[in-house]
């Protein structure tokens, strides 16, 4: 009797291990067996990612890729990403990190996870020079250009729901809209309108930050991976404590917010 129910206790132990799925590999091991990091990047994005002199990508986040890298002692292959395919390409694995300027929001959390937040942002808008608009109180029954997969125009709907979208692909178009007349403003992260503005001319920025919320800007990894999402965060602290990331901006002719602060735990 003892030893059937040995037995029968045995089969169930080895049928619920068979049923059990195994534990999908770390991106941190997989990154380090392949000997390359790919880091999935913006190319029209300053201050995060932008082509620069000489056509090499550069920008903050080109930064933080760079010293992921060599922490990692492995190669760097840069894939351009944009609003609209920078989650879906991390979550087939074509890259292993967003590093694109991205926000950190309740949404995106429903399908990749994100680590520390390395920047803060605000929103404002980018126009033209003799441009009458202000703030959002002047764009009732206006258009405003928006990339799609950003989260600005929900924000602006709430405050000035009578505003017409125009949805783009990449923040160029958005410039070019604004310069042409097709649009009478562009809605964007505040450091990315600096980037733009320093390239064209005829535009200026308008509108508070404290007009909304602010944004969280972390890298992006595909979800449940602790141990990829740790590394990555001490790189991010050791670049805030040995002020990487502050030199990063400031090259960029941008600051930190006097009050902004890595979290500073430790591994």
């Amino acid at each position: 009797m003892t030893n059937r129910w040995l037995l029968v206790a045995t089969c169930l132990f080895v049928a619920t291990a068979v049923m059990r799925p195994a534990a999908a590999e770390s991106t941190l091991d997989v990154v380090k067996k392949r000997g390359e990091l790919i880091a999935g990047v913006r190319y029209d994005m300053p201050p995060y990612g932008y082509v620069g002199e000489g056509g090499n990508v550069s920008g903050m986040d080109i930064d933080i890729m760079n010293a992921v890298a060599k922490k990692l002692g492995v190669k760097l292959q840069f894939k351009q990403i944009t609003a609209q395919s920078r989650i879906p390409m991390l979550q087939n694995g074509t890259v292993d990190v967003l590093a694109a300027g991205l926000a950190h929001t309740l949404e995106r959390e429903q399908a990749i996870d994100f680590t520390i937040t390395y920047f803060q942002s605000g929103t404002q808008f980018l126009v033209k020079s003799d441009s009458k608009v202000n703030s959002y109180r002047d764009l009732a029954n206006k258009t405003v250009a928006v990339l799609q997969g950003t989260p600005y125009l929900q924000g602006l709907l709430k405050k000035e729901p009578n505003v017409k979208a125009l949805t783009l692909q990449e923040y160029p178009q958005g410039v070019l809209a604004v310069l042409d007349g097709k649009a009478d403003a562009m809605m964007a992260d505040d450091t990315v309108l600096i980037g733009l503005l320093s390239q064209k001319q005829g535009l200026k920025i308008v509108g508070s930050i404290r007009d909304f919320p602010r944004w969280y800007v972390a890298l992006g990894i595909r979800r449940d991976d602790s141990q990829w999402r740790n590394f990555l965060n001490s790189v991010l602290i050791e670049m805030w404590e040995n002020g990487a990331l502050q030199q990063s901006v400031k090259k960029l002719g941008l600051g930190y917010d006097p009050n902004f602060e890595i979290e500073p735990w430790k591994f």
